[in-house]
């Protein structure tokens, strides 16, 4: 029995349905939960107020022990929890992320390209203003994967900001000299390296719901049908 060619892309429809529904069922059942790293034991106005100049340079490089495993990260949040008050700068920051051969305490503090991984990538850009104190800094870029092999670095780079703009000092949730080797920063800017850095809360990208892979399957196979009439 011969098949006709739209019986074939039916079937070939049919079978792209199902193969995308696998790989991004799989994708769903992988995704790490999200994960704050560090403690507060302190506040630290690093790097969105205090310090900072018309244009300067923080990274804070986390252990890849403090994460679960792999994760599509899509948001990055910071809180002013245990010092309530100020308000952040008035700026551009913009964030990257990569995989850093840079282990935690061992940033170089004067060259920063060389703590920056191979697949640096672009999270997003984001303007605040000092118009009030947020209690919490909340980042929503564009999904980076990180694997879990060698440390995690998020590079910030503040731009635009002037001296007029510099508002009472807000500080986040941070651990002072000694986070217990879950994370440490370099910048060009005060002082305070070795142990030094933001508790910071990653989550996972969102990811389609089982409902929406069966639409577009449902989409899919009802193209084939129509192709078939």
């Amino acid at each position: 029995m011969s098949i006709s060619i739209p019986n074939v892309r039916f079937l070939a429809l049919a079978a792209l349905a199902a193969l995308a529904a696998c790989i991004l069922g799989a994708g769903q059942a992988a995704q790490a939960a999200a994960v704050t790293i560090g403690t507060a034991t302190g506040g630290n106005c690093f790097p969105f107020s205090c310090g900072i100049s018309a244009n300067s340079h923080y990274q804070q490089v986390y252990s890849a022990a403090a994460f679960g495993g792999p994760i599509t990260i899509g948001e990055i949040d910071f809180y002013q929890t245990f010092t309530v008050g100020g308000s952040q700068a008035a700026g551009t920051f913009t964030f990257s992320l990569s995989h850093s051969a840079r282990a935690v305490n061992e940033l170089d503090t004067v060259d920063f390209a060389h703590n920056i991984g191979a697949d640096n990538t672009l999270f997003g850009i984001y303007t605040l203003s000092n118009t009030g104190a947020l209690a919490t800094l909340q980042f929503t870029g564009a999904p980076f994967y990180y694997d879990g092999i060698g440390e995690l670095l998020l590079d910030i780079q503040v731009s635009g900001f002037a001296a007029t703009s510099r508002p009472s000092q807000a500080f986040y949730d941070a651990m002072n000299g000694d986070s217990g080797g879950l994370f440490s920063r370099a910048h060009d800017f005060g002082i305070g390296f070795t142990g030094y850095g933001l508790v910071t809360h990653f989550a996972p990208a969102p990811v389609p719901e089982p409902g929406a892979l069966a639409l577009v399957g449902i989409a899919l196979l009802a193209a084939g049908r129509t192709r078939r009439r």
